[in-house]
């Protein structure tokens, strides 16, 4: 009787198995219409990235490019991926992520809970001042913490809490916390190691000493992580009552009137303790600003509008330096012509341009 002989055994390799397979390439009667996508960039560099050159550019020059587009075409972009299986691996890659961020241009947010919120943007070139802009994107609920260009939102109720790009109009919503309380305060921050963005939630402290908070990383975890932080003292408790600023990787609470600041590493889930440089003669209040990068602190020296800078330079010891001192002093004749004059003194409020350009609220009055 003859037998049959057994059926080869193939291997896939494991990349194919864990990513779904790129589109469809088009054929050639498709290639004109590949130039579509890409009519956010340049004339010259259409006709460099179009279809019928593409293949024949090295992946760095498209990965460089991709990473240069501005903030404004990010939906263009994932549209781009769909036209061009070369695209479709060089976006799909944590090194293109990192990349887009670097080159990306920040700006400063102001919330408002009755207007439209404002995006403030550097102009680009020498000398180049800002541009405000109304964002026009129908909120859920207040806008408690933002990082990257996302936004964190709660609904009005704070059962829901939700990731949303302002730009793209994408929302996620987050895994639901049954403990919400309005006394909560909210921070979302991005960990360059892993890529990855924490939410974090926290309750001021009422008779405990013990810090806790509860941790969701978006996209991986299905449920809250409660996270004891230990012990703080009394002093320092008093800064989570206030709303923390968010860095690369860090988050920081503090209070203008104390001396003590705590820092969340966000990758670690623990929590430090560091006191801050000392203040000048004669100043009462200390003003955090993030720039995105690092925590800064200004402090009042001399006349009402002068100030001083430090950066902390290395958040996971709390190390301090000083950067540079700077006057917002106005000029009253400048308010005469409107019968306006400054009612204390300017206030910072923000930074512009990294930490090149101090942005501050002037209070006037009649």
């Amino acid at each position: 009787m003859p037998t049959r002989e057994p059926l080869p055994k193939f291997h896939f390799p494991p990349s194919n198995v864990r990513r779904p397979p790129p589109p469809r390439r088009p054929g050639k009667e498709e290639l004109n219409t590949e130039l579509e996508p890409f009519k956010f960039l340049h004339p010259p560099v259409q006709q460099i990235i179009s279809g019928k050159t593409i293949e024949s550019l090295p992946d760095e020059l498209l990965f460089e490019v991709l990473a240069r587009i501005p903030p404004g075409r990010q939906q263009e972009i994932y549209e781009a991926r769909l036209v061009c299986r070369k695209l479709y691996h060089i976006i799909h890659t944590r090194n293109f992520m990192s990349a887009y961020l670097h080159h990306s241009t920040y700006g400063l947010l102001l919330k408002s809970k009755i207007w439209e919120s404002l995006l403030i943007l550097p102009q680009r070139g020498r000398g180049g001042g800002v541009e405000i802009t109304q964002l026009k994107y129908k909120r859920r609920g207040a806008v408690v913490s933002s990082c990257n260009g996302l936004w964190l939102e709660n609904s009005l109720d704070c059962k829901d809490l939700y990731v949303t790009n302002p730009t793209t109009g994408k929302i996620v919503l987050l895994p639901p916390f049954v403990c919400q309380v309005f006394e909560a305060q909210y921070a979302m921050a991005y960990v360059p190691a892993s890529m990855e963005y924490k939410v974090v939630i926290f309750y001021p402290p009422d008779k405990t000493p013990r810090a806790v908070c509860h941790i969701l990383t978006a996209g991986v975890d299905k449920t809250w992580r409660d996270v004891d932080l230990g012990l703080v003292s009394k002093e320092a408790s008093m800064a989570f009552y206030n709303i923390p600023l968010v860095t690369d990787g860090f988050i920081h609470w503090n209070h203008p009137c104390t001396h003590h600041l705590l820092t969340l590493n966000v990758e670690t889930e623990t929590i430090t303790e560091t006191p801050s440089p000392p203040p000048t003669p004669g100043s009462l209040r200390y003003i955090y600003l993030s720039t995105r990068k690092y925590l800064s602190l200004l402090l009042p020296y001399g006349r009402k509008c002068s100030w001083e800078v430090w950066e902390m330079s290395r958040p996971e010891t709390g190390e301090w330096r000083k950067k540079a001192d700077f006057c917002l002093e106005v000029p009253n004749e400048r308010f005469n012509l409107l019968g306006l004059v400054p009612k204390e003194f300017l206030l910072p409020v923000g930074w512009v341009k990294g930490a090149q350009c101090p942005l501050a609220r002037l209070q006037l009055r009649p």
